[in-house]
């Protein structure tokens, strides 16, 4: 787990190391084992003052796992230096692919799946994606045909952003890390879908100018400017399958050889253990193959229940290093204000509070690799959301014959409710959290919020959408939007702000297509989610904590909201420079707890991303 960076310039302008160095000083972070810089053909140390007249200039913060010796560092050379990788993430079918490669008369230097991503490009080429089986985001400098190759991992674990101007193109795994090649200013559809959603709902960044590489993609530019954007993998085959004991049985193997293969480190390795099925499952999977494998859980004062106990037990069954964390309400204001000044983009999901606290917690106990279970909810269909569980109001709207619905537009209902009846993709925007109302409020133009909703909506619906089962269009959604951009980016923010690697094995590739080749009505069943996943996880865990009521990490901003008001209102002044249209004092009038805490994330982000940079602020002409 790393941070990669990179520039490749198209007027013929030498790459500026100093340049280069600041986006990679806004990594540090992300990799404090090693840092270098590629200029041209040259390997250097970043530090060194060399003067170059390459239009390529490549960055790498390393975190060791994989291979801790000097010869794996990046950015890693390749064909007689013809072929250059900065690469971020682990390839878990790296062994596989090398001994394949080893038949083709390929040679290996390290044991790093590093030089096995280069091997692979070397032989297959752009195609060589369509063998890894991992989470990585990586770019790939072609020296022989003049480009730069990038891709993405096909859930989008690994971000990469991009900035492509006149004269340059510029990629970093952070958005804030290329904000400062220009003026950082604010996306201002970004901006509300965050509002709409507590994250950034679109393929855009929260900067302008600044461009997310979307899952599954991959990224061609060579030294004209051109690019080139392909899409390369997507889930196709639905309902293949009638689940039966050979199915479960099938699943069990799987489960086992894929949280195996994830515990592959040279470091030590732990988990989040929430005391639910995701968590636990792969604690149950994963503990009795490491030496000694810790565990993390936290509780929140104040609430009535709370899942240590049901973690607690989990932990004794399979013998971890346990430890649980009780997060009080000042605690929670504290460790939300360290969370938000560790990221890159706004988010007002309350779990950024205990992941930030139990990444600080493994890293102080010396572990590098977090396990995770995100993910099992959007492959397995774990969300209330799924079942059909809908208000009466909902239910007999659309109950209305086809005649009827036609004339929607015409009824006097509100636009959220007139969107979540009339598609899949404007019902799932508004189903995860956010406010509609705060984001009309704070609006200029009455009509700007429904053209965004609907834009975001075009943005992530399917091309095939009507062949596909209504349980799994809601699945893909959330895969495609909700797992990327809030689930995946919350826990690399957080993991990484502490320099810890997050691995999240319910999202093996091999893995998501056995799910969802299942008959959908398999993953719910008499009303219960995840129930393919749940006769697997019985087998270890116990009918107890498969059954019971679900309850996660997030917390109740409510109550914080209420126990901190003061503080929280307070901050919200700053938000007049974002929206300098709005009188928030206004809006805060007639707020709810959730809208002021959704307020208060994104002042806290603003306000520290106009912190004062350390190092020398870079303009476009110099970059």
């Amino acid at each position: 787990m790393c941070g990669i960076a990179g520039i490749l310039r198209f007027d013929d302008t030498a790459i500026d190391i100093e340049a280069l160095q600041t986006i990679l000083n806004k990594l540090e972070h992300r990799g404090r084992d090693q840092h270098h810089i590629k200029l041209g053909s040259k390997h250097i140390q970043s530090h060194s003052q060399i003067s170059s007249t390459s239009e390529i200039g490549l960055g790498h913060r390393r975190l060791s796992i994989i291979d801790l010796h000097e010869s794996a560092a990046q950015p890693m050379s390749y064909a007689d230096n013809k072929l250059w990788l900065t690469y971020n993430g682990e390839i878990y079918n790296y062994l596989e692919l090398k001994s394949f490669l080893k038949s083709k008369s390929y040679s290996f230097k390290t044991n790093s799946d590093s030089e096995v991503i280069l091997a692979a490009y070397h032989y297959w080429g752009k195609q060589c994606v369509h063998h890894l089986n991992g989470m990585f985001a990586f770019a790939i400098w072609d020296e022989n045909a003049r480009q730069l190759f990038c891709a993405r991992d096909q859930l989008g674990i690994k971000p990469f952003y991009y900035r492509l101007q006149d004269k340059y193109f510029a990629f970093s795994s952070e958005s804030k890390a290329l904000a400062h090649l220009s003026e950082h200013k604010l996306n201002q559809d970004a901006l509300f879908s965050y509002l709409l959603s507590m994250y950034v709902l679109t393929n855009d960044s929260i900067y302008s100018g600044i461009k997310k590489l979307k899952p599954g993609h991959t990224l061609t530019i060579n030294t004209h400017g051109q690019i080139f954007i392909e899409k390369y993998w997507s889930i196709n085959e639905f309902n293949k399958n009638i689940i039966d004991n050979s199915h479960i049985e099938y699943l069990d193997q799987l489960l086992n050889v894929t949280i195996k293969r994830q515990l592959q480190s040279d470091v030590p390795v732990g988990s989040f253990l929430s005391g639910g099925i995701d968590s636990g499952l792969i604690t149950a999977l994963a503990a009795p193959h490491a030496k000694q494998f810790h565990t993390y859980s936290v509780a929140y004062e104040g609430m009535r229940e709370n899942e240590l106990p049901h973690a607690r037990q989990i932990a004794e069954r399979y013998h971890t290093q346990h430890t649980e964390i009780m997060i009080t309400a000042s605690d929670a204001m504290q460790y939300l204000n360290k969370a938000l000044a560790n990221m890159s983009e706004p988010i007002a999901d309350p779990a950024i509070v205990a992941t930030y606290m139990l990444a600080e917690r493994a890293s102080q106990d010396g572990v590098k690799v977090l396990l995770n279970g995100t993910g099992g909810d959007e492959i397995f269909a774990g969300y209330t959301r799924y079942t059909g569980q809908l208000s009466l109001k909902r239910r007999l709207l659309l109950s209305l014959p086809k005649v009827i619905k036609n004339l929607l537009p015409l009824l006097p209902i509100d636009f959220k409710l007139k969107s979540r009846l009339k598609h899949i993709s404007l019902d799932m925007i508004f189903s995860t959290g956010g406010s509609y109302l705060l984001a009309q409020s704070l609006a200029e133009h009455k009509n700007y919020l429904p053209k965004l909703v609907k834009h975001i909506a075009n943005e992530f619906t399917l091309v095939n959408q009507k062949q596909i089962p209504l349980l799994y269009q809601q699945m893909l959604f959330d895969i495609h939007a909700y797992l990327p951009e809030e689930l995946l980016f919350l826990l690399d923010q957080m993991t990484m702000a502490h320099t810890i690697e997050g691995r999240v094995p319910l999202l093996d590739i091999d893995l998501v297509k056995y799910a969802f080749s299942f008959t959908a009505s398999h993953h719910i069943a008499n009303g219960q989610t995840k129930a393919i996943l749940k006769q697997t996880a019985s087998r270890y865990l116990g009918n107890e904590a498969i059954y019971r009521k679900k309850q996660g990490f997030a917390g109740s901003p409510s109550w914080w909201v209420k126990h901190n008001y003061d503080e929280f209102v307070s901050s919200l002044s700053v938000l007049n420079d974002i929206l300098p249209s709005v009188k928030i004092d206004s809006v805060i009038k007639s707020a709810n707890e959730n809208e002021i805490f959704i307020l208060y994330c994104l002042a806290k982000w603003y306000e520290n991303i106009n912190k004062p940079v350390n190092s020398n602020r870079i303009t476009r002409n110099s970059v």
